[in-house]
């Protein structure tokens, strides 16, 4: 129950604030990522870009992109709120912000449409804005999860409760 309550505090908060939100499920994430994703490819490509997606899941960024001998890795975040003011980023996406400097882009398209009435969502449109996560400010960001390495010794014995 309390994991509950605090997902759901999440959700608000997101929505309150005009950010990237929780999806309720899978297929709805997918759907906004890719579109996402083609569509800063297809902005940076009309710009001389020329790139493809991450060559992995264990990368911090999702596209990597080449002009005039240049590279910039691309981070993507796609949502469905109009504004998109807030975005998530893991922690290993800030550290790559930090090292990267300004061979780290991260794009935001916000607004996006999502067709829900079709077995496989749809995701459409969207505003497309660029960012250099090197010049955002500390206070900027701020802690919204923590991993915690559990010690099975310390557990309580249900009976207990």
């Amino acid at each position: 129950a309390y994991l509950n309550r605090k997902a759901t505090q999440a959700e608000a908060y997101n929505v309150l604030s005009g950010g990237q939100g929780l999806r309720s499920s899978y297929a709805e994430r997918v759907a906004i990522e890719k579109h996402a994703e083609e569509r800063v490819l297809d902005e940076l490509d009309r710009l001389g870009w020329r790139g493809s997606q991450s060559p992995g899941k264990t990368e911090s960024f999702d596209l990597v992109v080449k002009k005039q001998g240049r590279r910039l890795l691309v981070e993507v975040k796609g949502t469905s709120s109009r504004c998109g003011s807030t975005v998530f980023l893991t922690a290993a996406e800030r550290r790559l912000a930090e090292r990267a400097e300004d061979n780290l882009l991260l794009a935001v398209v916000s607004g996006i449409r999502l067709e829900r009435r079709t077995p496989k969502p749809r995701a459409s449109g969207g505003q497309l804005m660029f960012y250099w996560p090197s010049s955002l400010q500390d206070d900027q960001f701020e802690a919204i999860a923590y991993r915690v390495s559990l010690d099975g010794e310390k557990s309580v014995d249900p009976e207990s409760i």
